[in-house]
């Protein structure tokens, strides 16, 4: 780890914890930080990136692939990182969170469809609770390998589909 980590931390916890639903709704998965081992992060007050003055300090993360990801965390001699500190020391600020905004899902979902039927889905695309999907499209004609496949059709459709 860095330099400063013979300097003991103001503070150590978990960032994340693994199989567990997050704030945002999503469940990481064991592995998913793999590649931030050793990683240097920046300690931002309420994920606020925008705001130079929420930059609090730094933390050193340490993956444990069992578990999550562990933060050792060195907070910034600012006037806010001595709050945050103070904070901290007080109990008033008492969780993690890792910024986890660069994740990708690895589900390589597509929807076979004519062309007619992916031009209008592209033009207008599905909607459900207000929330449009922006989906991916391939034709018959295309080359595909799946491992998984799931018709779907209205009712009334379904024996013409079979």
């Amino acid at each position: 780890m860095g330099s400063d980590m013979e300097i003991t931390p103001d503070f150590a916890g978990w960032a994340t914890v693994y199989n567990v639903k997050c704030s945002d709704g999503r469940t990481l998965k064991n592995g998913s930080f793999k590649d931030c081992n050793n990683l240097k992060v920046p300690i931002v007050y309420n994920h606020d990136h925008h705001d130079i003055n929420s930059v609090l300090g730094h933390a050193y993360l340490e993956e444990r692939p069992e578990r999550g990801v562990y933060a050792y965390c060195y907070l910034n001699d600012t006037d806010n990182g001595k709050k945050a500190k103070e904070m901290v020391k007080h109990g008033d600020i008492a969780a993690l969170s890792i910024y986890a905004n660069k994740l990708k899902d690895i589900c390589e979902l597509k929807i076979l469809a004519n062309k007619e039927r992916i031009e209008r889905y592209t033009k207008t695309p599905p909607e459900l609770n207000g929330t449009k999907f922006l989906l991916s499209y391939i034709t018959p004609d295309e080359a595909w390998d799946p491992d998984l496949i799931i018709i779907a059709t209205k009712a009334h459709g379904l024996k013409s589909a079979i």
